[in-house]
């Protein structure tokens, strides 16, 4: 009995501290951003909720139709029900993070709202969205805004990009002024890279721990990533796609590829509903607007954005349409040229993602090479 207790009492120092590290460290040292650690912790968070529901069960017939035989367990239910709420609370206590403002929660000392969802002490909200003014009328919260405007509690100014593609800027903010490096592509990060100092520093981070955090960022595969390969530059963004997405997607296919002939294979984009033939075109006539020198569409709803592209004077001859990722990859292979820069876009139900692991394969160079001969 006592080396159980003193197993389980090692147990609970060890939890203890780990919970010490994530509320110090933050919650990226979960590990929660893995399927798999976030699976452990949602099957058991259901798991427990299953067994309060069933304890409960137990307890049930014993008080209404007093069951005589249940009561023999009616103890051991309702100590199993409170103990696995308990459980239950306190999976969704440590994730949450920073524990000493639980007394929010308690009317009526505490600033939550109850009568809306969005009851933070504080909510970082765009200051250029439309949304932004009704938000903060439905809470409590104290607002801090980001975005492009001098109104905008955080902002970035004197903003550069690389030859990458990769942007610098200088973010300000309430007593915050430091010069940021990002290693993601794309002028569009920097409005997503502001949002996320803005709830670093209301968190108390300062501002060159804030600038090293953002300089080491790192992304997931097929989101904006750059690869350089066989001569050519590969901007592979097949892991999703909105229309937003896919405008910053074009603009930074034009910057990067700047002085380089351009190319843009696009997929399609899902989960649009019935505007979704509006949204392709609409993206296939930003598309020749950006003066993009070739496109190839895959699938059938991609065509879209060739007939507006054309619609809106880009050459047919600069127009291709294809079936698959394989006929697409097989049509690069007899187009490509040395310097060009190739944009790969869809949702990820297209899987355009083989396009970008068949351009990177040494073995395509060599066929591009015969069919160019």
């Amino acid at each position: 009995f006592y080396a159980w207790m003193g197993i389980l009492a090692l147990l609970i120092v060890a939890m203890l501290y780990v919970f010490y590290l994530q509320n110090t460290e933050g919650l990226i040292v979960t590990g929660m951003t893995s399927q798999i650690h976030d699976g452990l912790y949602l099957a058991n968070l259901v798991f427990l909720v299953g067994v309060a529901a069933g304890a409960v069960t137990i307890v049930f017939p014993a008080y209404v139709y007093h069951h005589e035989g249940m009561h023999k367990v009616t103890v051991l239910g309702e100590m199993l029900a409170i103990s696995a709420v308990i459980m239950v609370m306190m999976f969704v206590f440590a994730h949450m993070g920073r524990p000493e403002r639980l007394w929010h929660m308690i009317p009526p000392f505490g600033i939550y709202s109850f009568s809306s969802m969005l009851g933070w002490d504080v909510l970082v909200l765009n200051g250029d969205d439309p949304w932004t003014r009704y938000i903060s009328k439905q809470t409590k919260a104290r607002i801090v805004r980001f975005g492009h405007g001098r109104s905008a509690d955080y902002r970035a100014e004197h903003i550069k990009l690389d030859a990458g593609g990769r942007p610098s800027f200088v973010l300000h903010g309430p007593g915050l002024e430091v010069r940021v490096n990002l290693p993601a592509v794309g002028r569009h990060q920097v409005q997503n890279a502001v949002a996320a100092a803005a709830c670093a520093h209301q968190m108390g981070m300062n501002a060159s721990r804030i600038a090293r955090g953002l300089k080491g960022a790192i992304l997931s595969p097929w989101r904006t990533e750059v690869v350089e390969s066989n001569g050519c530059t590969i901007i592979s963004d097949a892991y999703n796609a909105n229309p937003c997405s896919m405008n910053a997607a074009i603009e930074t296919l034009t910057e990067i590829g700047s002085g380089r002939r351009t190319i843009a294979v696009l997929g399609a984009m899902t989960e649009l509903g019935k505007d979704s033939r509006h949204y392709h075109e609409e993206a296939g006539r930003y598309l020749a607007s950006n003066d993009v020198d070739l496109l190839v569409t895959v699938g059938r709803r991609a065509r879209y954005y060739a007939s507006a592209a054309v619609a809106e004077g880009m050459p047919k001859g600069s127009v291709f349409r294809c079936e698959s990722p394989d006929e697409a990859a097989g049509l690069l292979g007899k187009i490509i040229e040395t310097e060009d820069v190739i944009l790969i876009k869809a949702s990820r139900v297209a899987g355009l993602e083989s396009i970008v692991e068949k351009l990177g394969k040494p073995c395509f160079s060599r066929e591009k090479l015969v069919a160019n001969v």
